[in-house]
């Protein structure tokens, strides 16, 4: 029987890459991911952690933002909040932080 989840794969190498230091290659296989499973927020994570560290925030903003709407987290919320300094967000950031208080447990 064959996996619906052929997505996986690719996606364990984006993890592995990354793990490596190789985030250029992380970002790419995490990027594949994204386009063979756009509705699994686990791609748009792993691009994000390959993007934190090349430093592209805008691009982790749009990723964080995909995948808070996919699977709502604390955890995803906090690091849209800290890309959202980087780029200067002030006023994102108080309603992420409002979010977080009404929607989890209320504190970052």
């Amino acid at each position: 029987m064959k996996s619906p989840e052929k997505w996986r794969p690719t996606a364990n190498l984006s993890f592995h890459h990354f793990e490596g230091g190789r985030y250029a290659k992380a970002l790419h296989y995490a990027e594949e991911t994204i386009r063979m499973q756009p509705d699994h927020a686990s791609g748009y994570l792993n691009a994000v952690s390959s993007l934190m560290a090349l430093r592209p925030y805008e691009t982790s903003y749009v990723y964080l933002k995909k995948a808070l709407a996919i699977k709502p987290s604390k955890a995803i919320a906090t690091n849209l909040i800290f890309v959202c300094r980087k780029l200067g967000r002030i006023e994102e950031i108080n309603k992420l932080k409002q979010k977080i208080k009404e929607e989890f447990d209320g504190h970052l």
